[in-house]
């Protein structure tokens, strides 16, 4: 699933024991709690989210989630070269009213210059989010226009078997 989700091939995956992003004094920060953490070929760390439904401020939650991960991946002292990528998957059971305009169901979020989006400025932040309703809309349509190729290839056959009937 993941090598589909992020188009590149993923070797080993490691599930992290605490998915609790905490660094801080509980009772001064907000603490996130991930439902899947994983390092990813040994360099990547991932959140995979599962939402059955949908809530206000998700994209925020997102970008919170994913910013725990980042810091979390470095220390007092250390180079920023010891920085991870890190990626957030979210696989929800709805769609999201700001994505309403994209008739795809899987779309993939990075940081780029707004008049030159082909640059991206970082590769370290990912962020997927698969809308399973657009999914299985998708799904159906191509099956429907499968079943109608397949009719059509049918048609098509059944008239060169049986010739032009009544001289069409």
């Amino acid at each position: 699933m993941l090598n589909a989700i992020l188009d590149e091939p993923v070797k080993e995956i490691k599930l992290n024991e605490n998915p609790i992003l905490e660094e801080a004094d509980i009772r001064d920060e907000k603490i996130g709690i991930l439902d899947i953490k994983a390092t990813l070929n040994n360099q990547i760390t991932c959140d995979i989210e599962m939402q059955m439904v949908g809530q206000d401020n998700l994209e925020e939650r997102l970008m919170f989630y994913w910013s725990k991960m980042y810091i979390s991946n470095i220390h007092r002292g250390q180079n920023y070269e010891v920085l991870k990528k890190c990626i957030v998957i979210l696989i929800g059971n709805f769609e999201l009213k700001n994505l309403e305009s994209i008739a795809k169901g899987h779309t993939k979020w990075e940081l780029r210059e707004k008049d030159f989006s082909e640059i991206v400025l970082t590769e370290v932040c990912e962020i997927h989010i698969i809308e399973l309703p657009k999914l299985k809309k998708l799904v159906k349509r191509r099956s429907i226009a499968r079943r109608i190729r397949d009719m059509e290839q049918i048609f098509a056959n059944s008239r060169r078997i049986g010739g032009n009937r009544n001289g069409k």
